[in-house]
Protein backbone atom coordinates (compact mmCIF):
# COMPACT_ATOMS: atom_id res chain seq x y z
CA UNK A 1 0.00 0.00 0.00
CA UNK A 2 1.19 3.49 -1.01
CA UNK A 3 2.04 5.48 1.97
CA UNK A 4 0.92 9.14 1.27
CA UNK A 5 3.97 11.84 2.09
CA UNK A 6 2.36 14.88 2.57
CA UNK A 7 4.48 18.09 3.23
CA UNK A 8 3.41 19.91 5.62
CA UNK A 9 1.34 23.07 4.97
CA UNK A 10 2.73 26.46 5.70
CA UNK A 11 0.17 29.19 6.26
CA UNK A 12 0.70 32.45 4.45
CA UNK A 13 -0.92 34.59 7.11
CA UNK A 14 1.83 33.17 9.33
CA UNK A 15 4.50 33.33 7.67
CA UNK A 16 3.53 37.13 6.80
CA UNK A 17 3.31 37.22 10.27
CA UNK A 18 6.56 35.53 11.23
CA UNK A 19 8.35 38.39 8.31
CA UNK A 20 6.67 41.13 10.00
CA UNK A 21 7.72 40.57 13.59
CA UNK A 22 11.04 39.80 12.45
CA UNK A 23 11.09 43.13 10.65
CA UNK A 24 9.41 44.95 13.77
CA UNK A 25 12.47 43.19 15.51
CA UNK A 26 15.21 44.34 13.97
CA UNK A 27 14.08 47.66 13.43
CA UNK A 28 13.27 48.00 17.17
CA UNK A 29 16.98 46.90 17.78
CA UNK A 30 18.07 49.42 15.06
CA UNK A 31 15.79 52.14 16.39
CA UNK A 32 17.31 51.26 20.11
CA UNK A 33 20.79 51.69 19.01
CA UNK A 34 20.42 54.36 17.02
CA UNK A 35 19.01 56.10 19.95
CA UNK A 36 22.18 55.01 22.23
CA UNK A 37 24.46 56.62 19.26
CA UNK A 38 22.57 59.41 19.02
CA UNK A 39 22.45 60.35 23.32
CA UNK A 40 26.45 59.38 22.80
CA UNK A 41 26.81 61.94 20.00
CA UNK A 42 24.96 64.92 21.77
CA UNK A 43 26.70 64.14 24.94
CA UNK A 44 30.05 64.58 22.98
CA UNK A 45 28.72 67.31 21.01
CA UNK A 46 27.67 68.96 24.16
CA UNK A 47 30.67 68.41 26.07
CA UNK A 48 32.67 69.70 23.35
CA UNK A 49 30.62 73.49 23.12
CA UNK A 50 31.22 73.84 27.10
CA UNK A 51 34.90 72.91 26.91
CA UNK A 52 35.33 75.24 24.00
CA UNK A 53 33.24 78.25 25.41
CA UNK A 54 35.24 77.39 29.06
CA UNK A 55 38.37 77.34 27.42
CA UNK A 56 37.73 80.53 25.55
CA UNK A 57 36.56 82.38 29.00
CA UNK A 58 40.09 81.13 30.45
CA UNK A 59 41.99 81.89 27.87
CA UNK A 60 40.55 85.51 27.96
CA UNK A 61 40.95 85.26 31.99
CA UNK A 62 44.74 84.24 31.48
CA UNK A 63 45.98 86.49 29.16
CA UNK A 64 44.14 89.60 31.08
CA UNK A 65 45.58 87.98 34.61
CA UNK A 66 49.25 87.75 32.67
CA UNK A 67 49.31 91.12 31.27
CA UNK A 68 48.14 92.03 35.38
CA UNK A 69 50.82 90.39 37.51
CA UNK A 70 53.44 89.95 34.71
CA UNK A 71 55.60 87.03 34.42
CA UNK A 72 57.34 86.51 37.71
CA UNK A 73 53.86 86.78 39.85
CA UNK A 74 52.60 84.90 37.10
CA UNK A 75 55.40 81.85 37.66
CA UNK A 76 54.37 81.76 41.16
CA UNK A 77 50.59 81.66 40.98
CA UNK A 78 51.81 78.94 38.84
CA UNK A 79 53.30 76.98 40.88
CA UNK A 80 50.68 77.49 44.05
CA UNK A 81 47.76 75.80 41.52
CA UNK A 82 50.13 73.03 40.37
CA UNK A 83 50.56 71.83 43.64
CA UNK A 84 47.45 72.87 44.47
CA UNK A 85 45.71 70.39 42.11
CA UNK A 86 48.82 67.54 42.35
CA UNK A 87 48.01 67.11 46.24
CA UNK A 88 44.09 67.68 45.54
CA UNK A 89 44.79 64.76 43.50
CA UNK A 90 46.68 62.39 45.86
CA UNK A 91 43.74 63.48 48.57
CA UNK A 92 41.31 61.29 46.07
CA UNK A 93 43.26 58.32 46.60
CA UNK A 94 42.04 56.71 43.34
CA UNK A 95 38.38 56.89 44.90
CA UNK A 96 37.56 59.09 41.90
CA UNK A 97 37.77 56.60 38.99
CA UNK A 98 36.71 54.04 41.32
CA UNK A 99 33.38 56.00 41.82
CA UNK A 100 33.20 56.37 38.46
CA UNK A 101 33.26 52.28 37.74
CA UNK A 102 31.25 51.57 40.57
CA UNK A 103 27.94 54.07 39.95
CA UNK A 104 28.62 53.57 36.36
CA UNK A 105 27.92 49.67 37.12
CA UNK A 106 25.40 49.81 39.50
CA UNK A 107 23.57 52.30 37.51
CA UNK A 108 20.74 49.88 36.84
CA UNK A 109 20.49 48.35 40.48
CA UNK A 110 17.61 50.10 42.47
CA UNK A 111 19.57 49.72 45.78
CA UNK A 112 22.91 51.32 44.44
CA UNK A 113 24.24 50.75 48.14
CA UNK A 114 27.86 49.72 47.05
CA UNK A 115 27.82 53.26 45.19
CA UNK A 116 27.08 54.75 48.27
CA UNK A 117 28.88 53.00 50.73
CA UNK A 118 32.18 53.67 48.40
CA UNK A 119 30.84 57.57 47.97
CA UNK A 120 30.67 57.28 51.76
CA UNK A 121 34.07 56.08 52.09
CA UNK A 122 35.56 58.42 49.69
CA UNK A 123 34.91 61.33 51.23
CA UNK A 124 36.08 60.72 54.74
CA UNK A 125 39.40 59.52 53.35
CA UNK A 126 39.76 62.22 51.41
CA UNK A 127 39.16 65.57 53.54
CA UNK A 128 41.83 63.37 55.88
CA UNK A 129 44.44 62.95 53.28
CA UNK A 130 43.71 66.55 51.77
CA UNK A 131 44.49 68.50 55.50
CA UNK A 132 47.40 65.90 55.84
CA UNK A 133 48.64 66.64 52.37
CA UNK A 134 48.20 70.48 52.55
CA UNK A 135 50.02 70.36 55.88
CA UNK A 136 52.50 68.19 54.66
CA UNK A 137 52.56 71.31 51.50
CA UNK A 138 52.77 73.94 54.26
CA UNK A 139 55.88 72.37 55.39
CA UNK A 140 58.14 71.94 52.41
CA UNK A 141 56.43 75.29 50.52
CA UNK A 142 59.79 76.87 50.81
CA UNK A 143 61.72 74.29 48.63
CA UNK A 144 59.07 74.21 45.84
CA UNK A 145 58.50 77.79 44.90
CA UNK A 146 61.10 79.14 42.52
CA UNK A 147 63.55 82.06 43.68
CA UNK A 148 61.32 82.51 46.88
CA UNK A 149 59.59 86.49 46.94
CA UNK A 150 58.03 88.11 49.90
CA UNK A 151 54.57 87.16 48.42
CA UNK A 152 55.56 83.45 47.37
CA UNK A 153 55.18 81.82 50.88
CA UNK A 154 51.33 83.41 51.65
CA UNK A 155 50.52 82.55 47.70
CA UNK A 156 51.67 78.74 48.39
CA UNK A 157 49.51 79.04 51.93
CA UNK A 158 46.77 79.95 49.91
CA UNK A 159 46.75 77.58 47.57
CA UNK A 160 47.32 74.77 50.03
CA UNK A 161 44.59 75.69 51.75
CA UNK A 162 42.39 74.79 47.94
CA UNK A 163 43.49 71.20 48.54
CA UNK A 164 40.64 69.55 50.32
CA UNK A 165 37.97 71.67 48.56
CA UNK A 166 39.48 70.61 44.97
CA UNK A 167 39.09 67.01 45.98
CA UNK A 168 35.72 67.38 46.58
CA UNK A 169 34.81 68.66 43.57
CA UNK A 170 36.72 66.08 41.75
CA UNK A 171 35.03 63.20 43.98
CA UNK A 172 31.43 65.23 43.00
CA UNK A 173 32.36 65.27 39.70
CA UNK A 174 33.10 61.76 39.09
CA UNK A 175 29.78 60.69 40.93
CA UNK A 176 27.93 62.77 38.11
CA UNK A 177 30.15 61.20 35.27
CA UNK A 178 29.65 58.01 36.99
CA UNK A 179 25.68 58.44 37.00
CA UNK A 180 25.74 59.13 32.90
CA UNK A 181 25.09 63.17 33.38
CA UNK A 182 28.15 63.87 31.61
CA UNK A 183 26.80 67.59 30.62
CA UNK A 184 26.08 68.49 34.36
CA UNK A 185 29.80 66.79 35.48
CA UNK A 186 31.00 69.53 33.46
CA UNK A 187 28.81 73.04 34.84
CA UNK A 188 30.79 73.41 38.11
CA UNK A 189 34.53 73.12 36.93
CA UNK A 190 34.07 74.69 33.55
CA UNK A 191 30.99 76.90 33.16
CA UNK A 192 31.02 78.18 36.98
CA UNK A 193 34.62 78.45 38.17
CA UNK A 194 36.24 79.93 34.50
CA UNK A 195 33.14 82.87 34.82
CA UNK A 196 34.05 83.57 38.19
CA UNK A 197 37.24 83.82 37.64
CA UNK A 198 36.73 86.10 34.75
CA UNK A 199 34.66 88.42 36.62
CA UNK A 200 36.91 88.42 39.59
CA UNK A 201 39.83 88.79 37.38
CA UNK A 202 37.89 91.57 36.00
CA UNK A 203 37.03 93.59 38.90
CA UNK A 204 40.55 93.59 40.37
CA UNK A 205 41.76 94.78 37.27
CA UNK A 206 39.66 98.27 37.87
CA UNK A 207 40.05 98.76 41.55
CA UNK A 208 43.62 96.92 42.27
CA UNK A 209 45.44 96.55 39.17
CA UNK A 210 48.46 98.74 41.04
CA UNK A 211 48.59 96.16 43.77
CA UNK A 212 47.77 93.19 42.00
CA UNK A 213 50.15 90.48 42.53
CA UNK A 214 50.28 86.51 43.35
CA UNK A 215 48.90 86.46 46.62
CA UNK A 216 45.92 88.34 44.83
CA UNK A 217 46.00 86.27 41.90
CA UNK A 218 45.74 82.50 44.08
CA UNK A 219 42.83 84.21 46.70
CA UNK A 220 41.09 84.76 43.42
CA UNK A 221 41.45 81.39 42.17
CA UNK A 222 40.51 79.84 45.69
CA UNK A 223 37.00 81.71 45.76
CA UNK A 224 36.37 80.62 42.25
CA UNK A 225 36.78 77.29 43.18
CA UNK A 226 34.58 77.84 46.52
CA UNK A 227 31.81 78.67 43.80
CA UNK A 228 32.28 75.82 41.86
CA UNK A 229 32.40 73.74 44.60
CA UNK A 230 29.13 74.30 45.95
CA UNK A 231 27.71 74.40 42.20
CA UNK A 232 29.01 70.31 42.53
CA UNK A 233 27.67 69.71 45.74
CA UNK A 234 23.91 70.66 44.40
CA UNK A 235 23.92 68.92 41.50
CA UNK A 236 24.81 65.89 43.06
CA UNK A 237 22.26 66.14 45.59
CA UNK A 238 19.84 66.84 42.77
CA UNK A 239 20.87 63.88 40.91
CA UNK A 240 20.89 61.90 43.95
CA UNK A 241 18.01 58.99 43.21
CA UNK A 242 15.02 59.66 45.40
CA UNK A 243 13.01 56.34 45.90
CA UNK A 244 16.13 53.77 46.74
CA UNK A 245 16.21 51.02 49.38
CA UNK A 246 16.60 52.54 52.81
CA UNK A 247 20.39 51.83 53.68
CA UNK A 248 22.33 54.04 55.57
CA UNK A 249 25.67 55.09 54.34
CA UNK A 250 29.08 53.64 55.99
CA UNK A 251 33.01 53.82 55.92
CA UNK A 252 34.26 50.59 54.14
CA UNK A 253 37.94 49.69 53.98
CA UNK A 254 37.08 47.47 51.04
CA UNK A 255 36.80 50.33 48.77
CA UNK A 256 40.10 51.36 49.66
CA UNK A 257 41.59 48.70 48.38
CA UNK A 258 39.92 48.62 45.00
CA UNK A 259 41.21 52.75 44.91
CA UNK A 260 44.64 51.48 45.27
CA UNK A 261 45.57 50.81 41.66
CA UNK A 262 43.48 53.84 40.44
CA UNK A 263 45.86 55.97 42.96
CA UNK A 264 48.87 54.50 41.71
CA UNK A 265 48.25 55.02 38.15
CA UNK A 266 46.61 58.54 38.61
CA UNK A 267 49.42 59.48 40.79
CA UNK A 268 52.33 58.05 37.85
CA UNK A 269 49.97 60.21 35.49
CA UNK A 270 50.08 63.33 37.19
CA UNK A 271 53.65 63.87 37.49
CA UNK A 272 54.73 62.46 34.05
CA UNK A 273 51.86 65.28 33.01
CA UNK A 274 53.07 67.95 35.93
CA UNK A 275 57.08 67.45 36.42
CA UNK A 276 57.74 70.44 33.21
CA UNK A 277 56.29 73.21 36.12
CA UNK A 278 57.56 71.39 39.14
CA UNK A 279 61.18 70.88 37.74
CA UNK A 280 61.27 74.59 36.38
CA UNK A 281 60.27 75.64 39.69
CA UNK A 282 63.47 73.78 41.29
CA UNK A 283 65.83 74.36 38.07
CA UNK A 284 65.09 77.87 36.92
CA UNK A 285 63.72 81.48 38.15
CA UNK A 286 59.98 82.72 38.92
CA UNK A 287 60.12 84.85 35.37
CA UNK A 288 60.76 81.39 32.86
CA UNK A 289 57.86 79.70 35.07
CA UNK A 290 55.40 82.00 34.20
CA UNK A 291 56.61 81.86 30.56
CA UNK A 292 55.75 78.63 30.62
CA UNK A 293 52.39 78.65 32.09
CA UNK A 294 50.82 80.64 30.20
CA UNK A 295 52.14 78.89 27.00
CA UNK A 296 51.28 75.59 28.97
CA UNK A 297 47.48 77.30 30.21
CA UNK A 298 46.72 78.71 26.64
CA UNK A 299 47.68 75.19 24.89
CA UNK A 300 45.44 73.32 27.72
CA UNK A 301 42.60 74.42 25.10
CA UNK A 302 43.98 71.55 22.54
CA UNK A 303 44.48 69.11 25.52
CA UNK A 304 40.39 69.66 26.50
CA UNK A 305 39.68 68.03 23.22
CA UNK A 306 41.51 64.78 25.21
CA UNK A 307 40.04 65.48 28.50
CA UNK A 308 36.05 65.38 27.26
CA UNK A 309 37.25 62.35 25.21
CA UNK A 310 38.74 60.44 28.05
CA UNK A 311 35.57 61.78 30.26
CA UNK A 312 32.95 60.85 28.09
CA UNK A 313 34.00 57.12 26.75
CA UNK A 314 35.27 56.47 30.75
CA UNK A 315 31.28 55.23 32.25
CA UNK A 316 31.17 53.74 28.65
CA UNK A 317 33.92 51.69 28.81
CA UNK A 318 32.97 50.73 32.24
CA UNK A 319 29.51 49.58 31.03
CA UNK A 320 30.11 47.95 28.14
CA UNK A 321 33.02 45.96 29.56
CA UNK A 322 30.86 44.55 32.55
CA UNK A 323 28.53 43.39 30.12
CA UNK A 324 30.76 41.64 27.90
CA UNK A 325 30.15 44.35 24.85
CA UNK A 326 33.04 45.88 24.77
CA UNK A 327 33.74 44.97 21.29
CA UNK A 328 31.16 46.98 20.03
CA UNK A 329 33.31 50.23 20.87
CA UNK A 330 36.83 48.89 20.07
CA UNK A 331 36.47 49.33 16.41
CA UNK A 332 35.39 52.77 16.52
CA UNK A 333 38.20 54.25 18.44
CA UNK A 334 40.81 54.45 15.77
CA UNK A 335 38.62 56.47 13.65
CA UNK A 336 37.30 58.95 16.66
CA UNK A 337 41.36 59.60 17.32
CA UNK A 338 42.03 60.56 13.96
CA UNK A 339 38.91 63.04 13.80
CA UNK A 340 39.85 64.49 17.05
CA UNK A 341 43.71 64.87 16.02
CA UNK A 342 42.03 66.44 13.03
CA UNK A 343 40.41 68.77 15.52
CA UNK A 344 42.92 69.65 17.52
CA UNK A 345 45.87 70.43 14.83
CA UNK A 346 43.31 72.79 13.21
CA UNK A 347 42.52 74.27 16.60
CA UNK A 348 46.47 74.72 17.45
CA UNK A 349 47.55 76.64 14.09
CA UNK A 350 44.34 79.31 15.12
CA UNK A 351 45.82 79.53 18.67
CA UNK A 352 49.34 79.52 17.99
CA UNK A 353 48.85 82.35 15.16
CA UNK A 354 46.30 84.30 17.84
CA UNK A 355 48.89 84.23 20.42
CA UNK A 356 51.24 86.47 17.92
CA UNK A 357 48.78 88.94 16.76
CA UNK A 358 48.14 89.32 21.05
CA UNK A 359 51.67 89.11 22.00
CA UNK A 360 52.50 93.26 22.14
CA UNK A 361 49.28 93.75 24.23
CA UNK A 362 49.99 90.71 26.91
CA UNK A 363 53.64 92.16 27.39
CA UNK A 364 57.47 91.85 26.28
CA UNK A 365 58.47 89.60 29.16
CA UNK A 366 55.74 87.01 27.53
CA UNK A 367 57.90 86.52 24.10
CA UNK A 368 59.80 83.66 25.26
CA UNK A 369 56.56 81.82 25.51
CA UNK A 370 56.12 81.53 21.88
CA UNK A 371 58.56 78.82 21.61
CA UNK A 372 56.97 76.66 24.04
CA UNK A 373 53.87 77.13 22.83
CA UNK A 374 54.75 75.84 19.43
CA UNK A 375 55.72 72.45 21.31
CA UNK A 376 53.05 71.99 23.11
CA UNK A 377 50.81 72.30 20.48
CA UNK A 378 52.36 69.45 18.67
CA UNK A 379 52.25 67.38 21.80
CA UNK A 380 49.19 67.76 22.58
CA UNK A 381 47.55 67.17 19.02
CA UNK A 382 49.40 63.94 19.11
CA UNK A 383 47.96 63.15 21.97
CA UNK A 384 44.45 63.46 20.39
CA UNK A 385 44.91 60.77 18.00
CA UNK A 386 45.69 58.41 20.77
CA UNK A 387 43.97 59.79 23.86
CA UNK A 388 41.21 56.89 23.13
CA UNK A 389 43.81 53.91 24.48
CA UNK A 390 43.87 55.19 28.20
CA UNK A 391 39.51 54.76 28.95
CA UNK A 392 40.08 51.49 26.74
CA UNK A 393 42.62 50.61 29.09
CA UNK A 394 42.21 52.04 32.49
CA UNK A 395 38.32 51.33 32.71
CA UNK A 396 38.61 47.74 30.52
CA UNK A 397 40.15 46.26 33.45
CA UNK A 398 43.73 47.01 31.98
CA UNK A 399 45.05 49.73 34.48
CA UNK A 400 48.19 47.83 35.08
CA UNK A 401 49.63 48.71 31.37
CA UNK A 402 48.87 52.15 32.41
CA UNK A 403 51.13 52.01 35.40
CA UNK A 404 53.44 50.66 33.52
CA UNK A 405 53.62 53.30 30.61
CA UNK A 406 53.26 55.79 33.19
CA UNK A 407 56.58 54.64 35.29
CA UNK A 408 58.39 54.61 31.95
CA UNK A 409 57.41 57.88 30.74
CA UNK A 410 58.12 59.89 34.17
CA UNK A 411 61.79 58.17 34.03
CA UNK A 412 61.69 59.56 30.24
CA UNK A 413 60.44 62.96 31.64
CA UNK A 414 62.70 63.58 34.77
CA UNK A 415 66.03 62.31 32.88
CA UNK A 416 65.04 64.81 29.67
CA UNK A 417 63.99 67.85 31.65
CA UNK A 418 67.37 67.55 33.68
CA UNK A 419 69.34 67.83 30.55
CA UNK A 420 67.34 70.48 28.84
CA UNK A 421 66.86 73.22 31.32
CA UNK A 422 70.05 73.85 32.42
CA UNK A 423 70.45 74.87 28.91
CA UNK A 424 67.20 75.48 27.17
CA UNK A 425 65.24 76.89 30.08
CA UNK A 426 61.43 77.13 29.04
CA UNK A 427 62.02 74.98 25.97
CA UNK A 428 63.84 72.51 26.88
CA UNK A 429 61.07 71.52 29.57
CA UNK A 430 58.82 72.10 26.49
CA UNK A 431 60.45 69.41 24.48
CA UNK A 432 61.00 67.27 26.97
CA UNK A 433 56.81 67.40 27.95
CA UNK A 434 56.62 66.31 23.94
CA UNK A 435 58.67 63.11 23.81
CA UNK A 436 57.53 62.00 27.49
CA UNK A 437 54.34 62.46 26.15
CA UNK A 438 54.61 60.82 22.86
CA UNK A 439 56.08 57.99 24.50
CA UNK A 440 53.29 57.99 27.69
CA UNK A 441 50.21 57.67 24.84
CA UNK A 442 52.53 55.37 22.08
CA UNK A 443 52.87 53.12 25.41
CA UNK A 444 48.78 53.30 25.81
CA UNK A 445 48.15 52.58 22.02
CA UNK A 446 50.54 49.96 21.71
CA UNK A 447 49.32 48.27 24.65
CA UNK A 448 45.42 48.91 23.91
Amino acid sequence: MAQTITSPRIDEADADQTINRTFWDNTVQFVKAWAGEASFSRDAIASFGIHIFSAVISLVTTLILARLIGAANYGIYGVALVYANVFAYMSCLGFADLIIRTEARDSDQKSGNVARDTQRTALVATIVAGLVLAGFGLTIGRWLVPAPAPNSAWAFAIGMAMVAPIAYQRLAEATLLGRHQPILSLLPERIIRTIAMLVLVMVLAIFASSSLGANQAVAVQAAAYMLSISGAAFLVFRTTPKHTTPHKSRFQPAPLRDAVPFLLVGLTTLFASRLDIMMLAVLSEAEIVGQYRLAAQIAAVVMMISTVSQAILSPRVSKLSSENRLHELINKLPRLGAVLCAIAAMLSAVIYLGFHLALPWIGDDFTNSGSVLAVLLIAFTVVALLCPALPLLYMGGHAKYVGYANFIAMAVNIVLNYIFIPRYAGTGAAVATLISMVTLYGLYAFCA
